[in-house]
């Protein structure tokens, strides 16, 4: 088998060895150990360009090979010349910093080259030899052409699978009227909440189920069209994500429902602060001068109600169910308190 040969095959097993990558970072890891093997570097990072106006470091490192130096500044003047996708840049060195004088410049030489159309993927490769390569700066390699093309354009459909897949499993967990989570999100959160705080036995790690039932929603759409209801479901949703903390999750768990986990409540006294507050949001501004919607509040505390999320929820809505009889108030489900109260 002749070098060409030989090259041709081991760029067919490199990418179909590359081609397995399901991230941009598993991508990444993986090409860069093939190509510093294949050129003979003795590091090798991939760069990301900035777009920055003043021309000051205009990358950043996406990936480096392990044992590559990283405290290392590319200024854009180090690159003479444009970097092309068909062959290797000697880089210059005197545009090129250590962050910390670890005097690394001096002990490499910087090879650059782009994966596919920079334009397209962002990427730059920047292999350290600490002996010159002259057959790199001399040779057009077509091989290397053809792999970094293939390269970009495989590293460009994992970029965008990747971001899809976010756009994707963010839709599918919101609630599509008011953009808080839905239902079966807010079942997964309160679960994972509950598996979070059932690591610790101490007092502060209460956590509360809130179930927020509209009064008489269903006259409001009747009075006023489905349309102003719909608006006022999603000023609701963004008074609620305004009134708890960051840590705190907001859903919506039915039609004129809404369901809320208070993480780290404390205490009883505390989880009945932040209701009050709640149910307060409530008094005025959501309907029409001289109207008011009311709420009322359920709540149920892990673990003293249940350490069952779904026992959670049915003993807070529960809760809500027995406060709609004096409708604006919230009970707390554990029986000794089970009154409703009227917020302060």
């Amino acid at each position: 088998m002749g070098e060409d040969d030989k090259t041709q095959s081991y760029i067919f097993e490199a990418c179909a060895d590359i081609f397995s990558t399901r991230s941009p970072n598993e991508f990444a890891e993986k090409a860069s150990g093939i190509l510093a093997s294949y050129l003979g570097f003795d590091g090798l990072s991939i760069l990301e360009i900035n777009d920055r106006a003043d021309g000051s470091n205009p990358f950043s490192t996406f990936y480096s090979l392990h044992g590559t130096p990283t405290d290392i500044v590319f200024e854009k003047q180090a690159f003479s010349n444009e970097i092309s996708e068909a062959s290797f840049l000697l880089l210059n060195k005197q545009h090129i910093s250590d962050l910390n004088n670890n005097v690394i410049s001096e002990r490499y030489n910087f090879y650059s080259a782009q994966f596919g159309k920079t334009n397209q993927t962002g990427l730059v490769v920047i292999g350290f030899a600490k002996i010159r390569k002259p057959e790199l700066e001399k040779l057009k390699l077509e091989s290397w052409a053809s792999l970094s093309t293939i390269l970009g354009n495989h590293y460009q459909v994992l970029k965008e699978l990747s971001t899809c897949s976010i756009e994707v499993f963010t839709n599918l967990e919101k609630d599509t009227l008011t953009k808080v989570h839905n239902y079966e999100s807010f079942k997964r959160k309160l679960s994972s909440a509950i598996d979070v705080s059932s690591k610790s036995h101490k007092t502060e790690y209460l956590l509360a189920c809130v179930v927020i039932s509209l009064d008489e929603f269903s006259m409001i759409n009747k009075k006023y069209g489905f349309d102003l209801g719909n608006e006022v479901l999603f000023e609701i949703a963004r008074k609620l994500e305004n009134t708890v903390r960051e840590e705190d999750i907001v859903g919506r768990i039915g039609g004129d429902m809404f369901g809320l986990i208070l993480k780290n409540v404390g205490s009883y006294e505390n989880c009945q602060k932040v209701t009050n507050r709640i149910a307060n949001i409530f008094r005025k501004g959501l309907l029409p001068v001289g109207e008011d919607l009311t709420a009322s509040l359920g709540v149920s505390l892990f673990p003293n109600d249940s350490k069952d999320f779904e026992e959670l929820i049915i003993k807070a809505e529960s809760s809500a169910t027995m406060a709609k009889k004096i409708p604006g108030t919230f009970t707390l489900f554990a029986e000794e308190k089970n009154i409703p109260t009227t917020p302060e």
